[in-house]
Order: structure tokens, then sequence, then C-alpha cells
């Protein structure tokens, strides 16, 4: 029965964050289209790119680690005795890189957005609530008052 709980607790654990992972870009129209809106000069649109390139670059080596530390989590979970504080420790590390993860997304942004004029930060900052908005409670513009759309609302027969 123990080893039942914990193959299903290592199970919630690795699968959760994956499942919530947000992708450090978003989809490729919704970026196209906010590039469109923020007019940017050739110089801003290359000091983008090379943000982006680096921060992917960043994420990828942190996501490796991130994968190479759930391995290690399934392992100490498989073991005969698990080591309770072998796995707390290990879980500490994987939430701390998974926070690296959404700092050097949030460092981009602000590395972005300190390239931008008064009125393209206006549209920079409405775009990173939306996505929160949408992050957050899955919602779109269009969606807001729409009693069956919201999640606390009863559903309609």
């Amino acid at each position: 029965m123990k080893k039942t709980l914990l193959v299903l607790a290592l199970f919630v654990i690795s699968i959760v964050p994956t499942a919530l992972a947000q992708p450090g870009d978003g989809p490729r129209p919704n970026r196209e289209r906010l590039m469109a809106k923020l007019n940017l000069t050739d110089a801003q649109q290359e000091q983008f790119k090379k943000i982006r390139y680096e921060t992917e670059k960043k994420n990828i080596d942190i996501r490796a680690k991130i994968q190479a530390s759930r391995l290690d989590l399934n392992r100490l979970f498989d073991s005969e005795s698990p080591d309770r504080s072998g796995i707390e420790k290990k879980i500490n590390e994987i939430a701390a890189l998974e926070a690296s993860v959404k700092i050097n997304q949030f460092n981009a942004w602000a590395d972005c957005n300190k390239l931008l004029n008064a009125e393209q930060q206006k549209i920079w900052k409405r775009a990173l609530a939306m996505k929160q908005m949408i992050s957050k409670y899955g919602m779109r513009p269009g969606m807001m008052g729409k009693p069956s759309m919201r999640r606390d609302a009863p559903m309609e027969k």
C-alpha cells in the first residue's frame, strides 16, 4: 500500500508541473500579432530576437536539468526504503530550477520592455496582462461577462 501511494505521489509530482507549464514564447500567431501592433524598428526587432535566443538557450539548459532531476527523483521513490530528506531535497531542487525558468522569462520581458517607447510599453504591458489572465482564468477578451464561459457559472441545460 505504501509503495502504491509513493508511486502515485511521484506521478503527481512529476506530471502536474509539466501539465501546468507555460511555453516561454506562447503561440507564434499571437507573438506575430503583438509584434505587428508594436511596430518595432529594425534595431528593436534585432534586440528582441537576441533576447529571445539567449533566454531560450538558458532555459533549454535548465529544462534539461529539470528532466534529469525528475529522473533522480523517480529513482529515490523507487528505492526499497525511500529517503524522505533526499526526496524533499530533490523536490526543492526541481522547484528552484522551475522558478529560474520563470525568472529568466520575466527578465527577458523586462529587457524587451526597456527597448520600447512609452506607447509601445503600454501595448507590451497589456499583452502581458492578457497572457496572465488567460493562463490564470482560461479567459479571452470576448469571454468576459458571458456566464456560460466562466468556471464558477452553473452549467446550462
